[in-house]
């Protein structure tokens, strides 16, 4: 709380009237009005001193889906070791439906007005699927969060265009996301709206599985309007997980891991041009006999023998295909 003249405010500032709603005037002091021009040429009646505060606002209403055996099955599903990609989508899909229907008990205008459903991706965009068909006045922008496990750095990126400017047909903003453990993704979210829209962004907030600390934060950003939650978790861990846990990351749960190359592995000493060279020569397509394998990592050649007598051979061939390693190559043939 702090004394000064609300001209003052607004030439200091440079912030004129639109500010006004998120003041409140508390008290009066010497009450002698004067009329000025800012130099923003507006004409303020004030008094001579007035104490300002920023306007108070309580924390969002947080609905949690009432708990029933389907929900408790449905989060058993979504927390399973051995959950494919399949079950997993369809858990997440049953799940955004259960919410929704929580939301709409608080906000039955919620179906019949505007939505633009920001989905965070990748984890929550079976929760776009499945909500679009219920929000049939919808649409969506599509945003990706990053995070480093450990810190509180949140890096945002918008997948085409941001929310603010609004487009003329987007509605109220609905924040999706499947797991919320601390809270720092969505809470940076909801300040970069609040920024991009000039302190004017309202938003609903629907996830699956969220810690309590985690909500209660979520719920304290000026912009959000209520948040609806699956099933609120135990706690959320020294390192970051929720309590009971998913067993997993969620979006690899969701999707599968991603493909990795393992890295080549040459050997000591190896010299990786002159196998190269020496491997080409051998190739079919140069004239050689040696083909390489359906991977690409090994060359092979079929033998055709005339008799089971003439097959019975020791030994083997072994070709690796270079950068991955050395290569080496040994035929001991006996006859039985």
């Amino acid at each position: 709380m702090y004394a000064l003249s609300l001209a003052q405010y607004l030439d200091t500032y440079n912030k004129p009237y639109k500010y006004a709603r998120y003041l409140r005037i508390r008290k009066i002091l010497s009450p002698q009005v004067f009329n000025k021009t800012s130099r923003h040429g507006h004409t303020i009646n004030y008094t001579t001193t007035m104490t300002l505060t920023t306007a108070s606002k309580g924390p969002a209403p947080i609905i949690e889906v009432p708990s029933t055996p389907a929900l408790t099955a449905l989060m058993k599903d979504l927390c399973a070791p051995s959950a494919t990609p399949k079950s997993m989508q369809d858990t997440v899909h049953a799940l955004t439906h259960q919410i929704l229907t929580a939301a709409h008990t608080h906000d039955p205008t919620l179906a019949h007005t505007p939505t633009t459903l920001i989905p965070i991706l990748r984890g929550a965009l079976p929760m776009l699927v499945a909500a679009q068909p219920a929000l049939p006045l919808s649409s969506s922008i599509l945003t990706r969060c990053s995070k480093t496990k450990g810190t509180s750095d949140v890096a945002v990126e918008w997948l085409g265009r941001r929310p603010f400017p609004a487009a003329q047909d987007d509605g109220r903003l609905v924040v999706l996301d499947t797991v919320v453990a601390t809270g720092d993704t969505i809470v940076q979210l909801c300040a970069e709206l609040w920024a991009l829209s000039g302190g004017t962004a309202s938003m609903v907030v629907f996830c699956c599985y969220a810690a309590p600390a985690a909500l209660e934060r979520v719920a304290a950003c000026p912009s959000v309007e209520y948040v609806v939650v699956g099933r609120r978790a135990e706690q959320c861990d020294e390192r970051g997980y929720l309590v009971p846990y998913t067993h997993g990351d969620i979006g690899d749960k969701i999707y599968g891991e991603k493909f990795t190359v393992e890295r080549p592995v040459v050997a000591a000493g190896e010299d990786v041009s002159r196998v190269m060279k020496g491997i080409a020569g051998l190739l079919v397509e140069n004239g050689g006999a040696w083909r390489l394998d359906s991977e690409g990592l090994a060359i092979q050649r079929d033998f055709h023998f005339t008799g089971f007598n003439q097959a019975w051979v020791s030994g083997f061939f072994f070709f690796s295909c270079p950068p991955y390693m050395g290569y080496a190559d040994r035929f001991d043939s006996r006859r039985s």
